[in-house]
Formats: C-alpha cells, sequence, structure tokens
C-alpha cells in the first residue's frame, strides 16, 4: 500500500514474498505461511514511474538463523559484489556473469547460481519487466554508459531447500554504475 499511496504506478509482475524453504524458489508470491524466527525472507517488488521500474531485490534473516545460512547469505553477497567490481563501460556481460561465479565456485557452488546475473530494465507492462539486455554467459553484448539493469545474485544449493537472492536496480554512467534501488551486497547486521 505505501507503494501506491506514494504514487507508484502498478507493475508489471507480482510482488514476490517467500520464507523458510520457500526461499529457495526465488520467484515466489505471498501465501498463508507463517514466518518463523530462524527463517530467511526473500522479497522483490518494483518502484514504477510513468511505466519505468527500479527493482528492489533483498533475502534478510528473521531473528537468529543458522551458521549455514548465514554463510550461504555471505557466498551470494560476495558472489554479487564481484559481478558489481566487474561492470564499467565496453565489459561484455559474459565477462560480467562469470566474474560473479568465481566465489561460488571458491565454494564449490557453481551449480547452486540458479539464474543469469542480470538483465535490463526500464519501460514495462505486464507480464514482465525485463528488457533485452541480458547479463548472462553465452550472450554477445556490452555494458554501456545510460543502461539501467537489474543485477542479482540467486544461489539455492541443491537439496537445502533455502536460498538468497540479493541485488537491485543499477545505472550505468561514464564512470562507474550508481545503485537506484535494492540493498545490494549488504553484509548482514551493517549499518545503512
Amino acid at each position: 500500500n505505501a507503494l501506491r499511496r506514494g504514487g507508484c504506478d502498478f507493475w508489471s509482475i507480482p510482488i514476490e514474498l517467500a520464507s523458510g524453504s520457500r526461499s529457495e524458489g526465488g520467484h515466489a508470491t505471498p501465501r498463508n505461511r507463517v514466518i518463523e524466527p530462524g527463517d530467511l525472507v526473500h522479497a522483490e517488488f518494483a518502484g514504477v514511474d510513468q511505466r519505468y521500474h527500479a527493482v528492489a531485490i533483498a533475502t534478510l534473516p528473521v531473528g537468529e538463523v543458522s551458521g549455514e545460512l548465514l554463510d550461504l547469505y555471505d557466498i551470494t553477497r560476495q558472489s554479487l559484489d564481484a559481478g558489481i567490481r566487474a561492470i564499467r563501460p565496453g565489459v561484455p556481460v559474459a565477462d560480467i556473469e562469470e566474474e560473479s561465479l568465481e566465489p561460488l565456485r571458491r565454494a564449490g557452488l557453481e551449480d547452486a547460481a540458479m539464474m543469469r546475473f542480470g538483465y535490463g530494465i526500464g519501460i514495462a507492462y505486464p507480464p514482465i519487466w525485463l528488457e533485452t539486455l541480458q547479463i548472462s554467459r553465452g550472450i554477445d553484448q556490452r555494458m554501456a554508459p545510460g543502461m539501467a539493469f537489474v543485477l542479482h545474485a540467486c544461489v539455492t544449493p541443491p537439496g537445502s531447500g533455502d536460498g538468497v537472492v540479493l541485488g537491485g536496480t543499477w545505472l550505468l554512467g561514464e564512470d562507474g554504475q550508481e545503485m537506484l534501488t535494492g540493498l545490494g551486497a549488504v553484509e548482514l547486521g551493517a549499518e545503512n
């Protein structure tokens, strides 16, 4: 309601909200599940003005979480941070995703990366908010100033039932990128 009261237009996909064992999917709509202490909660939604979207993405703990979940959060944060540091004008998008995968490779979790590292965003209507830019291996595109894009590290170890998605929306300028929305690669417990 706060987004709508603030003048936000309707978004192109439903709000995503998942907790506990549903956090592994990444793209899950709200259910009647009660959020419990020790859960990870994944939320993804967009602010929309004149059909331009800016996506916020976060996974946050509820109370104390297990050491395994803290480790999963930290390796996901490292993946996002590595990809962010690789972004500059002229860089091939495949190289950016490769950089984001390095921390996962070192941890033996490359197969746990569940989706492309990023995509273009801008004017959108249902059913999607993606544009043609795909920040992914096998794609022959380069980054350029003026591009707006979503980055997300999505890590779900096979069979674990848990997942962490971190990211947000960035704008690339001549001198680097600026985060527009989301938490980015914030450490748990860090002051924002």
